[in-house]
């Protein structure tokens, strides 16, 4: 975080990062018995989606505050939530599990489909602020 004051992280914050990243897998979890597991692995599509959506929104509303309070959140939500939320270790082990050409695609499309769930979290709350086009063009250099 470019400007921002680093706040004093404490004891308080090792249990809430491991608070939030239970509640995220248990959500990921949830995801991938609710969905359908034939064919493309839905569930974990589904939770990186919604990660990087989510990311998006944290990055652009941590970027605006940038207090230690605004660091603490990121911490909390970013790295506990979210990271437990979202998982690399099954989208890299699904892939391999499709074989070569479906696996190939199915990390493209997570790729640059991760990008652009990021890109619209970033956009609504850049939107959500009232910042207008040009200013928040100019951040996201």
């Amino acid at each position: 975080m470019r400007g921002s004051v680093r706040p004093s992280f404490c004891g308080l914050d090792v249990l809430a990062v491991g608070a939030f990243g239970g509640l995220g897998s248990l959500v990921r979890w949830a995801a991938g018995e609710g969905l359908p597991k034939a064919g493309v692995p839905w569930g974990t599509v589904a939770v990186n989606l919604a990660g990087a959506f989510g990311m998006g929104l944290l990055a652009e509303a941590v970027r605006r505050d940038r207090s230690p309070e605004s660091a603490r959140r990121l911490l909390w939500y970013g790295t506990g939530f979210l990271g437990g939320l979202t998982t690399f270790s099954a989208f890299s082990g699904e892939a391999v599990h499709l074989g070569a050409g479906a696996g190939i695609g199915y990390g493209v499309f997570s790729l640059l489909a991760g990008w652009a769930a990021l890109r619209a979290g970033r956009r609504l709350a850049a939107g959500a602020s009232g910042r207008s086009a040009a200013e928040r063009r100019a951040g996201q250099r």
